[in-house]
């Protein structure tokens, strides 16, 4: 008998198998048995984890199953990093990614950027990474980089005096100042100070006392008190002057009015005309007190007495026969023309030189009349034993020398006609050396006045000098020349 025996295959699980997924992804099946090389189709699938079983159940008469193991690898998803969106002052550095790298266009295009790059302008950045095998879909984020622009204001530029304050702060200090703000963008705007700070200044108090009205820079002040005016000074700023004043007043007295027949004496001045007169002294307030005199002279009567003509040989006389009937004793005598032959009221013709003279009698009070009387003096009675003027001799030459000759200057007939001489003697520089009132023909060159001298000696040098002669009650006219002296010196 013939058996045919049949044998059943054992079952076939085929060979462990390693697969590659993208984490996240359950591999199918199909997938699996793939990755299992020989195995028997119709097995079925557990899994602990990424291990997956495959088995193969045993068909009658056979009774062990078969199993394979595939092993599952994840392969990473690809990450890229999300920035949210940024607001940046002028520029923004790239910071460092933990996934992906920059670049200006999206899906990995564009312009590729690295952490620490230098973003100065607006822009949408893209955030890529690429997916590897078996992953099939990339990673991309974007974001907006936004760049706004800090500010400046224009310097502004001050001066100031002593301080100026400026966004909250004082300064008192020359110099150029900072100060940052918020600007609208949210970025930093920098205003700039250029500041110059000068001084104000203050002068010394101007004390002044001043009568009725005080000028100050422009100004009239009429009253006591204490004032100030400011000015610009050196630094453009104030300088306070200070004026401590004190107004005093100037007053007047009542006029004075006063009538008298001579001068009269006010306030130490003695007046001798009629008239207005002022006086200024000073007040109790310091100021001007001015006092008026109204003055009215009234002139004493003066009229003429009578005249006489006396010989030089008369007696004395005296003048009140010359003043009338009518005028009043105890008055006083005045000797116009100073005569000297006056003495009170009795005058002496001998005494005085052939002339007319004047002299005037003041009545006693303030408005005695005043009486002019005239005397005329002449030698009329007198018989000269001398004949003319052109008669009288005079020395030309003196030598000094005691021989007897020309030893002193002479005039002739000085003793015969009984005339008196008066004699001056003047040098070449017209200084006076010798001069008498009564010459006795006794001059040998000695000076007497001031005149040039050699030595210790009182003789004069010798020389050329002038003389000038007045025969006195001769009626001459006076006599003039020259002489020369010799000394020999």
């Amino acid at each position: 008998v013939w058996v045919t025996v049949t044998a059943q295959l054992e079952p076939n699980a085929g060979d462990d198998g390693t697969i590659t997924v993208c984490q996240g992804t359950t591999p199918s099946e199909a997938t699996l048995f793939a990755a299992l090389t020989g195995a028997d189709e119709g097995g079925s699938w557990s899994n602990i984890g990424l291990v997956y079983t495959y088995i193969v159940d045993a068909t009658s008469p056979c009774t062990e199953e078969d199993t394979s193991i595939v092993t599952v690898i994840e392969q990473l998803a690809p990450i890229a990093d999300s920035p949210v969106n940024v607001m940046a002052c002028d520029s923004y550095i790239l910071p460092s990614l933990n996934y992906g790298n920059y670049y200006t266009e999206s899906s990995g295009l564009g312009v590729p950027l690295n952490a620490g790059d230098e973003i100065t302008s607006t822009i949408i950045l893209y955030v890529f990474t690429p997916a590897t095998t078996p992953c099939t879909i990339n990673a991309q984020n974007s974001f907006k980089i936004t760049i706004n622009d800090s500010t400046t204001t224009a310097t502004e530029v001050v001066k100031a005096c002593d301080s100026y304050s400026w966004n909250g702060t004082a300064y008192t200090v020359t110099g150029i100042y900072t100060y940052e703000s918020e600007n609208e963008s949210g970025c930093i705007n920098t205003a700039t100070l250029d500041l110059t700070v000068g001084t104000s200044t203050t002068t010394a108090t101007e004390v002044v006392k001043a009568c009725d009205s005080y000028s100050w820079n422009g100004t009239a002040y009429t009253v006591t008190g204490i004032y100030t005016y400011e000015s610009e000074n050196e630094s453009g700023c104030i300088n306070t002057a200070t004026l401590d004043l004190t107004v005093g007043t100037s007053t007047t007295t009542e006029d004075e009015n006063v009538t008298t027949c001579s001068n009269f004496t006010w306030n130490d001045v003695e007046y001798t005309e009629s008239g207005t007169y002022t006086f200024e002294s000073e007040n109790e307030t310091g100021c001007t007190n001015t006092a008026t005199l109204n003055l009215s002279i009234n002139s004493p009567e003066e009229f003429d007495g009578r005249s006489i003509d006396l010989c030089v040989l008369d007696d004395i006389i005296d003048l009140t026969r010359l003043l009338g009937d009518d005028y009043i004793g105890g008055g006083t005598w005045t000797d116009e023309m100073n005569s000297g032959g006056i003495r009170g009221n009795i005058f002496d013709p001998s005494i005085v030189n052939l002339d007319d003279y004047e002299f005037t009698y003041t009545e006693p009070g303030d408005c005695g009349s005043i009486i002019t009387v005239f005397v005329n003096v002449n030698d009329d009675c007198v018989v000269l034993p001398c004949s003319t003027e052109g008669s009288i001799e005079i020395s030309k030459v003196v030598t000094a020398n005691d021989d007897g000759i020309n030893d002193y200057f002479t005039i002739s007939e000085i003793d015969s006609c009984g005339f008196t001489a008066e004699v001056s003697i003047f040098n070449r520089w017209g200084k006076i050396v010798y001069q008498s009132n009564n010459y006795q023909n006794n001059w040998s060159g000695y000076h007497n006045n001031s005149g040039l001298t050699m030595g210790a000696s009182d003789k004069l040098p010798t020389g050329t000098y002038y003389y000038v002669i007045n025969i006195m009650g001769s009626g001459y006219r006076p006599i003039t020349g020259y002489i020369y002296l010799g000394t020999n010196k």
